[in-house]
């Protein structure tokens, strides 16, 4: 968004620009941060990296244990930017100047940074100049994003960035969805790694129906996926995986690969931040687990295919229908499934084959002679969402050796079709 809340205000940026008025400085920034974290207390997770220069602090899902939600509430950065940005030049060859910057007394003991308020898939984006003042601001896409820090705000019984540190501290982040991570032992800059990983476990657990239609609860190790188990109760479901880690002994992935000593000169150097902190052995003991709580599949069966479980992003079981044939299988998001009829449904195949055909990565210049993949999924967007009308179909092509079950997000899926299918090599 950069400096759009300047320019216009329709009621859509004002939580910005009251999260930015109560944050104005790199040392505000660091104040909140370290509010937060007091006033969580116990509860508080704090992740760093880059010798304490990165900072990302998530919360306990369940007091007293070391269960966490696995999605930040606040990040900060001292010294840059934790996100990435690439400034285009003018016709000089210099940055182009940021219309709020202004010039302004340098801070003592403050510089640049960078601080980032997260409401799961809602956050606020503050980044400070050299001086150690704002000078950008940016929210998720969603005008509504952190709306209720505005009443919060406006109660003026204390210092601004002392209510937004009140109003931080207080977020229900477990309403995002109903996932954790247990981590026995603290990982270096993990979490979300290993919630990502473990999802990614799920995912491929309830494609290839290892989980019964039954299953309330599912844990999967954060490291390799391979221990997988399920139960009635969080507590059966953790047990049964504990003896599936002495079993198979799961080992977390290998640090990636250096990028080449030598750039190309015009290359831009991207380095993911060093987690601090010490790396425990990657002893049963210690392995990570995913926890999720799975909704009830639907017994009454639907109008096409059948009812399968898809995972989202948060954890949150999203119910679609599937039917599989040699060829591989058509997927309907349920959102989706409740606007189309009967008669829509029973020739879906005849509005697929009437799309346009998905593209085919040889078609471009220069790939005319790669190997054809084995395995084409082609996503589709038939409806607008917003008002539930059909519209010109929109597709989405992926070519592959093999399926890839992470392709499956409950959360993006629900207004899409989604066909997979194999194609003959010979």
């Amino acid at each position: 968004m950069g400096n759009e809340e300047e320019r216009r205000d329709d009621g859509s940026t004002l939580a910005v620009r009251m999260v930015r008025d109560a944050v104005p400085t790199s040392r505000h920034a660091e104040m909140l941060f370290r509010m937060v974290e007091d006033l969580l207390g116990d509860d508080a997770y704090v992740e760093s990296a880059n010798g304490g220069t990165n900072l990302v602090l998530f919360r306990r899902a369940r007091s007293g244990e070391n269960d966490y939600v696995p999605w930040p509430l606040v990040s900060l950065c001292i010294g840059g930017r934790l996100s990435q940005v690439i400034m285009l030049s003018d016709a000089e060859g210099e940055p182009p100047p940021s219309a709020a910057r202004k010039r302004r007394p340098r801070l003592r003991h403050a510089g640049p940074g960078e601080v980032i308020v997260h409401d799961g898939p809602e956050s606020i984006t503050v980044s400070y100049g050299e001086d150690g003042h704002w000078f950008e601001t940016a929210r998720s896409a969603d005008p509504r994003t952190l709306a209720g820090v505005v009443p919060f705000l406006n109660r003026g019984s204390a210092q601004p960035v002392e209510l937004l540190a009140d109003f931080a501290a207080g977020l229900d982040l477990e309403r995002h969805g109903p996932g954790s991570v247990h981590m026995p032992v603290h990982l270096p800059g993990a979490l979300r790694s290993v919630w990502l990983r473990g999802v990614r476990a799920i995912r491929h657990g309830l494609y290839h129906d290892r989980l019964p239609v039954h299953a309330c609860w599912v844990a999967a190790d954060g490291y390799d996926g391979i221990a997988l188990a399920w139960g009635d109760t969080r507590t059966e479901a953790l047990e049964r995986w504990r003896k599936d880690v002495e079993r198979l002994r799961p080992t977390p992935p290998k640090p990636t690969q250096q990028p080449p000593t030598d750039p190309p000169p015009d290359a831009i150097r991207m380095a993911a931040p060093r987690a601090d902190g010490v790396v425990h052995e990657p002893a049963p003991e210690n392995t990570p687990a995913v926890v999720v709580r799975l909704d009830a599949q639907a017994t009454a069966a639907p109008a096409f295919g059948r009812w399968t479980r898809l995972l989202g992003h948060y954890g949150t079981t999203r119910p679609a229908a599937m039917r599989r044939d040699t060829a591989g299988f058509t997927l309907v998001g349920d959102k989706l499934l409740d606007t189309l009829g009967e008669e829509e449904l029973a020739r879906l195949d005849e509005t697929l084959a009437e799309a346009p055909p998905p593209a085919d990565f040889r078609s471009i210049p220069g790939l005319e002679d790669r190997p054809a993949r084995n395995c084409c999924t082609v996503f589709y967007r038939l409806v607008d969402e917003t008002t539930g009308r059909a519209i010109a179909p929109l597709l989405e092509t992926l070519q592959s050796d093999e399926f890839d079950p992470q392709l499956l997000d409950g959360d993006r899926l629900r207004w899409d079709i989604v066909r997979q299918r194999w194609r003959d090599l010979e």
